[in-house]
């Protein structure tokens, strides 16, 4: 038999089984794993001669032929035929030692530089890779399958991996003409991370040849026949047709390269890892406040419940979202958190739910977390709030929506610019916790409801997901904040870009209206634009409604224009928020004879702007804001209920994409819009939301609004091409799209100084600012330096081992498939993370490359946590400095016993807990004794200060053995 003994490397040890069997008690009894491996005999060993008569007796008559494939034997050590290799032989391979290293560097010496492992497992690459680094000139190990990743998309990675370490491979085999083709690489492959050297390569090319372009172009733009003839050596008159053509295709060219750039979509990605079974980062004290109506009872109980399940303290809360003022809110929070042990972790929030219907154009939800969130300020609470939604947002089609829910998401989105300290999040929740779902079983084996994997998710959100990617941002942790979560999983908000449908693109058809049109907000800017285009564009008659109606500044010179165009032109005076108003105007409209088709399109562009703090709006103030939004919006889509028609275009803002300072009721007003149009797109009639940027001469951008617009990267469109983008989307029936011109290198440092925003992270131009704003700031900081070397001595002592735990972290998130390094703490052990054999030559690899050291392939066992390893690092790079590997020991020990303290603790009665912190603070007590000159290894039972520990645990390290603080530390703690 044989047994198998783990550490740093693996020890085999053969024998018979009774033998081993003591031997591996013995091992495990002294703290070294060992088990048995379940095989008859022990090869390569004295126990596998008694096989030697019937191998041979069994293989007798076997004739080996010579092979077309040279091979190089592992029992000879070096070529053969393969006729050789008859029964004999094979006894030979099973009983003699395996020269597997001399083979390996005999096909070294004879010019082979490349080796790949065949076989449904490697076993053999760190071995091979270790004979490797230790020869001149080196070579490249490769692997085909893996165990239980053994199909055809790991056998293509491998022959991946063959082909860029520039070993040949014949696609042409693997991948048939008749069945397969080249296509591009994608923007982004596999993982939602986009390739963006390769976009930055392509910006070098096309800013080469910028120059040459620019002149050529601006000669076709000035029209200069003579100049262009001598740049292209041909006569003035055979450029006649050309120029001109050519001046105005390059125009259109340039018109539509804008639209494409000015085009985003909101899209939600599936979120990993949110399973809720690890949340300790949830437990602490949670204020929950609910509505005191009874709507969100349901939820409230099922949260709660999950909550404590978790380790939390539950602190609840009801108030009266439309009643409670800010200041009796603050009272009522401090009065019941008076009693907790401690300050909150978080706030949970679960007035957004709240049903109160004696308000019709702002939500209770959305005045009463307005309420909340001032009145947490007040009372001094400095935990996230995080707010609880319904229908708010729809991750796919056929999403239940409510678009009350979704003006709390417009405000929340502005609260958390606004109070990013004391902000959490926006989760948007099923209309129920959920049933039973026997389809989906536990690990366990029993069947789990769909309510706990709700709640699950839930919790896992509130413990603050790490966002997968490279977020930008100076300040706070990465975490996703705006998140939905659904039976199918949990998802992250994304904006992202919206190219139009190559089709669409590139059909010439033009979006035609027809009949009637009602335009709010007519008689303004945005409106009277729209107007003229849709006479342009065909409409018979246009309706421009607002509350002044003909007696508007602008009302005759609008009617002007459209007169001119040829449009019939009602302009009236109706106040939209009246509902009774508007159905009186509609009627008659619809009685009247002379409108044609009738009414087949309703724009709806009235609105009001604002600029206020959340902390000092008062709810009078944020209802008149969200209602001229709302009531319009509202009234125009219950008259016309689920009638037919060709156009239902609301004017919405990006302040409901990504908010803006001071705009927590504006926004909100837009959310509605947006919500309001998927509704209808989800009863089946038509609808379309257009998230507006600044126009360059109309709306609300315009002025000294527009100039502090252009300053933080919002540039102004040109109308024409505004207009332009909206003809775009109503031909292609989108229901919602954003348009705006953003300059990202200015925007995204700005939007992201304060708070990350992982809403960005789809966007390639925005995390390309944001990276180079990192860069730009770490070179003003004399940070950036050529040498990982050079770097860390610039560095103050306490920051070099930050930085180096920082590169082994990265790296070690890179090689299991983690996009952050968040996901790997310094404290945890490599092989509790997931590494084995492969990845911990790939992470060797990896991290050699990156520290310029050689390093070996037990790496991660000879230094088993990230904290540790960093340490090693250091002194290798610096030297037997006060960085070097001095402490190494201490700090492994001291990590044992972290690990040790947070999987029993919660087992631990009070007694007990107190007995350890005694202990712990005499050790604390005589380190600092032994800092200021006293003898810690003598015993001494002083009572100093911890206060100085860093310099005096220093002190203490430089004057004892690694023996004397094992002895130490074991006195003390056994």
């Amino acid at each position: 038999s044989v047994a198998a003994v783990n550490g740093p490397a693996q020890t085999v040890v053969a024998g018979p089984p009774e033998v081993l069997e003591s031997l591996r008690e013995v091992f495990e009894a002294g703290g070294v794993r060992a088990r048995m491996v379940p095989v008859d005999y022990a090869s390569h060993s004295a126990q596998v001669e008694v096989l030697e008569a019937e191998l041979v007796a069994e293989l007798e008559g076997i004739r080996p032929q010579p092979g077309s494939v040279p091979l190089y034997s592992t029992v000879t050590g070096g070529w053969l035929d393969m006729s050789e290799m008859d029964a004999g032989y094979w006894y030979r391979n099973l009983r003699a030692t395996v020269r597997f290293e001399d083979a390996v560097r005999g096909l070294l010496a004879d010019g082979h530089r490349a080796f790949v492992e065949v076989s449904p497992h490697p076993v053999l690459v760190p071995g091979l890779q270790d004979t490797l680094d230790d020869t001149p000139g080196g070579g490249v190990v490769l692997e085909t399958l893996r165990r239980d990743s053994g199909d055809a998309f790991r056998l293509a990675t491998a022959l991946a991996h063959a082909h860029v370490n520039g070993l040949p491979v014949d696609w042409t085999t693997t991948y048939p003409a008749d069945t397969a083709h080249q296509v591009p690489l994608p923007t982004y492959a596999f993982q939602r991370e986009r390739f963006w050297p390769l976009e930055q390569r392509l910006d070098v090319v096309n800013g080469a040849k910028s120059e040459v372009d620019a002149d050529f172009w601006r000669i076709v733009a000035e029209t200069d026949r003579e100049q262009l003839a001598d740049e292209l050596g041909v006569g003035q008159g055979s450029l006649d047709a050309v120029l001109p053509a050519l001046s105005s295709w390059r125009e259109r060219l340039n018109e539509q390269s804008a639209l494409e750039r000015w085009r985003y979509k909101v899209t939600w990605t599936p979120v990993t890892g949110a399973t809720g079974t690890d949340v300790a980062e949830s437990a602490g004290t949670w204020l929950v406040v609910t509505p005191s109506d009874g709507s969100a009872q349901d939820w409230t109980d099922a949260s709660v419940r999950r909550l404590t399940e978790s380790g939390a303290a539950v602190v609840r809360l009801e108030a009266d979202a439309l009643g409670a003022t800010r200041a009796e809110l603050a009272d009522r929070i401090r009065d019941a958190l008076a009693g907790a042990d401690d300050a909150p972790t978080g706030v949970l929030s679960l007035l957004a739910l709240a049903q109160d219907t004696s308000v019709t154009q702002v939500s209770a939800g959305a005045i009463g977390t307005l309420t909340l969130a001032q009145a947490l300020g007040d009372a001094g609470i400095q935990a996230p709030l995080w707010c609880l939604t319904r229908g708010a947002v729809s991750v796919t089609p056929d999403d239940d929506v409510d678009a009350d829910q979704a003006q709390v998401w417009g405000m929340g989105i502005v609260a958390a610019l606004e109070h990013p300290d004391r902000w959490g999040g926006l989760i948007d929740v099923p209309m129920k916790p959920g049933t039973a779902d026997e389809s989906d079983v536990s690990m366990a084996g029993a069947p789990q409801s769909h309510e706990q994997r709700v709640l699950d998710r839930l919790v896992a959100a509130l413990a603050g997901l790490p966002a997968e990617g490279q977020v930008g941002g100076q300040t706070g942790a990465a975490y996703e904040d705006q998140l939905a979560i659904r039976s199918s999983g949990l998802y992250a908000r994304r904006l992202t870009r919206a190219p139009r449908p190559r089709s669409a693109a590139t059909s010439a058809a033009k979006w035609q209206a027809r009949g009637t049109y009602l335009v709010t907000g007519g008689t303004g800017g945005l409106g009277g634009r729209l107007a003229a285009d849709l006479a342009r564009s065909g409409a018979e008659h246009l309706v421009l409604i607002s509350r002044s109606g003909p007696d508007a500044p602008a009302a005759p010179a609008i009617r002007a224009e459209l007169e001119e165009l040829g449009a019939r032109v009602t302009i009236a005076a109706c106040d939209v928020a009246d509902r009774a108003a508007l159905a009186a105007l509609v009627a008659d409209l619809d009685a009247d004879e002379s409108a044609g088709s009738g009414i087949r399109g309703v724009v709806h562009a009235a609105g009001v702007g604002q600029l206020v703090e959340l902390a000092a709006m008062d709810v009078p103030e944020f209802a008149r804001v969200v209602a001229s939004k709302v009531s319009g919006a509202r009234n125009l889509d219950e008259l016309f209920g689920d009638r037919p028609l060709d156009v239902f275009l609301c004017y919405s803002s990006i302040s409901s994409v990504w908010g803006g300072g001071g705009q927590a009721a504006y926004a909100a007003g837009n959310a509605y819009l947006d919500a309001l149009v998927r509704g209808r797109r989800r009863r089946g009639v038509t609808g379309t939301s257009v998230a507006w940027g600044a126009w360059a001469e109309a709306g609300l951008a315009t002025g000294r609004t527009g100039e502090d617009l252009r300053t933080r990267g919002v540039v102004t469109m040109a109308t024409e091409l505004a207009v332009e983008a909206l003809r775009q989307a109503l031909a292609d029936d989108e229901t919602e799209l954003m348009v705006a011109d953003i300059d990202w290198e200015r925007f995204a440092p700005v939007y992201t100084m304060s708070r990350p925003s992982p809403l960005f992270l789809q966007l390639a131009d925005a995390q390309r600012a944001l990276m180079a704003t990192s860069a730009a700031d770490t070179e003003e900081q004399g940070a950036e330096r050529q040498r990982l070397r050079d770097t860390l001595t610039a560095l103050p002592a306490p920051e070099r081992l930050r930085k180096i735990t920082e590169l082994v972290r990265t790296h070690a998130a890179l090689v299991l498939g983690h996009t952050a390094s968040d996901s790997v703490k310094s404290e945890r052990p490599f092989r509790e993370l997931g590494f084995d054999s492969l990845t911990a030559v790939d992470f060797r690899n990896r991290l050699g490359a990156a520290t310029g050291l050689a390093l070996p392939t037990t790496l991660v066992f000879d230094h088993p946590t990230p904290d540790i390893l960093g340490r090693h690092l250091l002194g290798e790079l610096l030297g037997d400095g006060p960085d070097a590997t001095a402490a190494e020991p201490v700090f492994a020990e001291l990590g044992k016993l972290e690990l040790a303290w947070s999987a029993a603790a919660t087992d631990f009665d009070a007694e007990t807990r107190s007995s350890i912190t005694a202990r712990l603070q005499a050790l604390v007590a005589r380190m600092a004794d032994a800092g200021q000159g006293g003898s810690a290894l003598a015993g001494s039972t002083g009572t100093g200060s911890a206060a100085g520990l860093g310099p005096d645990v220093e002190l203490l390290l430089d004057g004892a053995s690694d023996d004397e603080l094992f002895d130490f530390i074991s006195k003390e703690l056994d």
